[in-house]
């Protein structure tokens, strides 16, 4: 799993970047094999879980996770 998260204070996740960056890694051919799932958060993370996954995250994990094979 792929975890990111916005660099701007209260920035919300955006949707452009998680389309960009799911094009440029189903792209890359130099990565191992295996499943990856990726997740954009905005700027807070939640410091009792080491997380900062919310209703507002964009993600895509499985089953529509990327495949490289």
């Amino acid at each position: 799993m792929i975890q990111l998260y916005m660099e701007q204070e209260q920035a919300e996740p955006d949707e452009q970047l998680f389309n960009q960056i799911q094009k440029d890694l189903k792209a890359i051919d130099s990565i191992p094999k295996g499943n990856y799932s990726i997740i954009i958060n905005d700027n807070l993370i939640n410091e009792k879980v080491d997380d900062g996954i919310k209703d507002i995250s964009l993600e895509l994990s499985y089953p529509h996770s990327i495949v490289k094979e």
